[in-house]
């Protein structure tokens, strides 16, 4: 039965620019279908998808309801979440997809329009917690044993608003004939894969699954069709769809005072450059939309569209941040290879203080992390790296009395690892978000298994001891979000110089004509005081100011430093 359908229209969505009324799709087109072959995140594993034509513009592909609720599946088991469920209930011109926890998002080609009664559980994963729990792991091996991660009990959830959009108001026409709704492939993947880092990409032969920005094998393929100019129909709409994608998953408008999307494209110049016919000179505009007027260091251009060719896409726009960001880095590590000629050691003990060093938070599951802390022999990512610190920190007569954790050359990465980190310094993590679009909030509890007896407790923390961390501007994203965390608990000291921000997660987003990028997205990490969110792009100020670069590095006189600081 048709639930209320309801439209919060403009109150978390802007129009592209001058809309079109909202009305009903075109009753009567040429509608052609044909089976191209599915390849999902490699080669290997390929089968078909069946696409339509409006009026034979085979540039701009659209799926059916029915291949709507069946990708979305496949992507949510090739992720491995086997208890996503989602199911399709259809009253006239409305199609609702209603997920396993009841939330819902409701298509009416009537009104050319969606909505969802709550976004956020609604791209929740099954496992979860509760929506906006954004670790990755269900905290269980495949034998239902737990590993890694435990959530907590002190997690807690407020609802963000029911949002909806027309989708006139984007330029973008939905399709019902005989009975049946259809939807621009690339729309279907901006709106309810995108979020889970899953990109649909057409060209033109061919339809590819992507996890993250991540061709992996399957990028000969991708380009193995011959470049060539874009139609001026697919140009235009790979344009407005651009707009969409933006508007729905760009978490800093505010902070970037960005009305919307198509406004800024007009008032930069870069909008007809942007609906070129030609490719790469469409790459190029956009890259430099990201360089210059977006310039938030998670935002990149990864891959040119397959009508541009496997080419590098050159912007004639310079990012400031990132040019900021690379000659801090820059010196840093030029300072750090006179003290580590062989390179910088994850683990080292100096007397009664041990540091613990990376340069990105990593984690792969597929690594035997028990085994190889049975075997004393280290995975080198962080999980991998912090277990094995930690068994040498709490070994039988330790002399450890001080941590050190060196994020100053540390540009973020995987926040599980993050989370891992965190819980491990402190005894738990407590993590928290905001979706910029929605308004929802969120603070979820973590604590994780460190010394490999799959119990959760203080023995799997070293709160017990003096906690420092190592910040300089190179730390960015997870970088900055773990000492702010640590500054915010009052239980770590920070030493360094002022973090280099990042507030969002990574959003890695694919056009209509098969262009592969990332923007921050719509959820924003922040930390909490007396129940007010902070958000953390601006970066954390140390509690000890390091003014000299080399005093980051030598560690003899580091560690006697920290025991003359209290």
């Amino acid at each position: 039965m048709k639930k209320g359908f309801v439209l919060f229209l403009c109150l978390v969505l802007l129009m592209v620019g001058c809309s079109t009324a909202p009305g009903e799709a075109p009753q009567t087109v040429d509608l052609s279908s044909e089976t191209v072959p599915f390849y999902r995140g490699s080669i290997e594993n390929v089968s078909e998808i069946t696409l339509y034509y409006k009026d034979g513009q085979t540039d701009i592909p659209y799926v059916d309801m029915d291949t709507v609720r069946e990708v979305a599946i496949d992507a949510q088991r090739y992720l491995e979440d086997d208890g996503y469920q989602l199911t399709m209930e259809t009253d006239g011109k409305v199609v609702d997809f209603v997920r396993e926890n009841g939330s819902r998002a409701s298509i009416d080609f009537g009104e050319g329009a969606i909505s969802w009664d709550d976004y956020n559980l609604f791209t929740t994963a099954s496992y979860a917690q509760q929506q906006m729990d954004i670790l990755s792991h269900t905290g269980l091996d495949e034998n239902g044993e737990p590993e890694l991660f435990q959530r907590g009990d002190s997690s807690f959830v407020r609802r963000g608003e029911s949002i909806g959009l027309y989708f006139a108001d984007f330029f973008i026409e939905l399709i019902y004939e005989d009975g049946k709704g259809y939807m621009p492939l690339q729309t279907f993947s901006d709106l309810f894969l995108a979020y889970f880092y899953i990109n649909l990409a057409y060209n033109g032969e061919a339809v590819f699954m992507i996890e993250a920005t991540d061709l992996g094998d399957m990028r000969e393929t991708y380009y193995s069709v011959e470049p060539r100019e874009r139609s001026e129909e697919l140009a235009r709409f790979n344009y407005v769809e651009t707009c969409l994608s933006l508007q729905f998953n760009y978490g800093l408008k505010d902070e970037h005072d960005i009305p919307s999307f198509g406004t800024l494209f007009e008032l930069t110049g870069i909008d007809q450059a942007m609906q070129s016919t030609d490719a790469l000179e469409a790459n190029v505009a956009l890259r430099d939309v990201i360089n210059g007027y977006i310039d938030d260091l998670h935002s990149n251009f990864v891959f040119a569209s397959p009508y541009a060719g496997d080419v590098a896409v050159e912007p004639n726009v310079q990012s400031l941040s990132t040019n900021r960001l690379i000659g801090h880095g820059q010196r840093l590590m030029a300072v750090a290879r006179e003290y580590f000629p062989d390179g910088m050691r994850f683990y080292q003990e100096i007397g009664n203080t041990a540091y613990i060093s990376f340069s990105s938070f990593t984690a792969d599951y597929d690594n035997d992390y028990y085994g190889a802390l049975e075997s004393g022999e280290p995975i080198a990512d962080t999980i991998g790296i912090i277990m094995y610190a930690h068994a040498q920190i709490t070994r039988e007569n330790s002399p450890i009395e001080n941590v050190v954790l060196d994020l100053s050359l540390n540009t973020g990465g995987d926040a599980d690892a993050a989370i891992y980190t965190i819980a491990w310094f402190l005894g738990e993590c407590d993590l928290t978000l905001e979706d910029a679009i929605t308004g929802a909030r969120s603070s979820t509890n973590y604590r994780v298994d460190v010394n490999g007896d799959r119990v959760f407790d203080e023995n799997d923390s070293i709160a017990h001891l003096n906690r420092y961390c190592l910040v300089s501007p190179v730390s960015f994203s997870c970088g900055n979000l773990v000492p702010a965390i640590f500054k915010s608990s009052n239980q770590v000291t920070l030493l360094g110089r002022q973090t280099g921000g990042g507030a969002c997660a990574v959003q890695p987003l694919v056009s209509a004509d098969g262009s592969i990028w990332q923007i921050s997205s719509r959820l924003r990490l922040s930390t909490v005081t007396n129940g007010s969110f902070y958000a953390v792009d601006q970066g954390v100020a140390p509690d000890v100011l390091i003014d000299k670069d080399e005093n980051y590095y030598d560690r003899e006189a580091l560690t006697e430093y920290i025991n003359n600081l209290f």
